[in-house]
């Protein structure tokens, strides 16, 4: 039961500092010491001469400084996962290991890192809430409860919100935790504060949207939209089910719409998705005249009509170099479009891990990059909007969509067995929840 729960507390704090943010380290190979010989195990925390009787008299565990709980390359022992890939026909290893995800390879190449100016670590924001500046509290209960006025205060501290993008998976683990087997440990009210918590994250401190001209030209309305990435990680990050997306709806005088880019249905499906979800696009083996670009939007500079959508995503290739959507064939990117974190530059990312580099976006001068400057950590969208026979003044609204799970990742589950198909069930009376991140609006003549 405890381990269907997740990671716990003294999980994460026993990981020894050696090695972190290192190859030998990464894909759940931290190391955790054995007990002493008196049965105690060692365990860490971010401050200095910490109290360690009262957790000695109260549990197995001695706690020690550990300035390694502070940083992202503790976090990277998990979130840097490389797969192995195995051949398509014969389910072989070929020996190749797959970046699945990351992100603190991606934080690296950022102005975030360890030593800049503007030094962030993944616990900032994932964490720790908003404190006032200075604030310092006892962080440590006696057994009944009552704070010992002679322990020391402690500053700064972080709360242990845990908040990361997910809200359609809390959204499944509150709704189905009888069937789950969580319901004894779990709340609805604790899933639905953190679905506001992790909804009010994505929506402040994600990305910004702009648009940044609009223009008649004879009879084209010309929009330019700007998508700025504020984390330390690439946007969308994690797992290659994620994307992110612009709509983009432009009315006429009347109200009427003449553009709209982007829209999701009510099942989270967006138009792209067509091609996606077809039977060839999701098969696991494909025939020797298949083609892959067929199944997937590219990833745009210019947009000239509405079937067209700028998605930010990863779209993965097998051994043989076709579309697929099983993690264990995936070999290599054939769209990896994610917008860079700001100070990502593709010879830094050369030189940490090539798989980190964008693929698709040639012929982009402004991917990652403002007035000729790499490291933007944004790009710019071009609409050429046909305006024939139209009245402006036009009003042009700009959203960016985020979306965990899209729904060629469900629809691409080959397996007929019990928790696959729970899954399923789930997923098609919870349709996947497209969060908004930013929005922009503009007028033009």
């Amino acid at each position: 039961m405890a381990a269907r729960e997740g990671v716990s507390c003294t999980l994460c704090h026993q990981i020894q500092g050696d090695n972190l943010g290192t190859e030998d380290t990464f894909s759940g190979e931290y190391r955790i010491a054995d007990a002493d010989d008196n049965g105690a195990f060692t365990i860490y925390g971010p401050y200095q001469d910490p109290v360690a009787r009262p957790m000695q008299n109260n549990s197995p565990y001695t706690p020690v400084a550990g300035s390694h709980m502070r940083g992202s390359a503790l976090c990277a022992s998990c979130h840097t996962l490389y797969t192995p890939t195995l051949e398509v026909e014969t389910g072989t290893p070929t020996g190749n290991n797959f970046l699945e995800q990351g992100p603190y390879l991606e934080w690296q190449n950022s102005i975030y890192q360890t030593g800049s100016v503007q030094e962030q670590q993944c616990q900032d924001c994932h964490m720790a809430d908003p404190q006032p500046n200075a604030y310092t509290t006892r962080i440590s209960l006696t057994p009944n409860g009552a704070v010992n006025e002679t322990w020391p205060e402690r500053a700064p501290f972080a709360t242990h919100s845990m908040v990361g993008g997910n809200t359609h998976v809390l959204e499944l683990l509150r709704d189905y935790r009888d069937v789950l087997g969580i319901e004894a440990s779990t709340t609805v009210a604790g899933f639905d504060e953190k679905i506001a918590q992790t909804r009010s994250l994505l929506q402040n401190k994600t990305a910004e949207l702009a648009i940044t001209s609009t223009a008649i030209d004879n009879d084209q309305l010309n929009v330019d939209v700007r998508i700025t990435n504020n984390t330390g990680h690439k946007l969308p990050t994690g797992y290659p089910s994620r994307r992110v997306w612009i709509q983009l709806t432009v009315r006429n005088a009347n109200n009427q719409v003449i553009f709209d880019s982007g829209a999701p249905d009510a099942n989270g499906h967006i138009s792209t998705d067509t091609k996606r979800l077809d039977p060839t696009c999701l098969a696991i083996e494909k025939s020797q005249d298949f083609d892959s670009n067929a199944c997937y939007e590219p990833h745009r500079d210019v947009i000239t009509n509405d079937s067209q959508i700028a998605i930010y995503e990863t779209v993965l290739g097998d051994t043989n170099g076709d579309i697929t959507h099983v993690l264990l064939h995936a070999d290599s990117y054939l769209k990896e479009n994610r917008i860079p974190p700001q100070g990502f530059t593709n010879s830094q990312a050369s030189a940490i891990e090539p798989q980190i580099l964008p693929v698709g976006v040639n012929g982009d001068a402004d991917f990652n990059a403002l007035n000729n400057q790499e490291g933007s950590g944004s790009d710019t969208v071009h609409y050429r909007i046909p305006a024939a026979g139209q009245t402006g003044p036009y009003t042009v609204d700009a959203k960016l969509h985020y979306q965990t799970i899209q729904p060629a990742f469900v629809n691409s589950l080959h397996a007929d067995a019990g928790k696959v198909n729970r899954f399923k069930v789930m997923y098609a009376e919870n349709p996947p929840v497209v969060e908004t991140l930013a929005t922009a609006s503009a007028a033009s003549n």
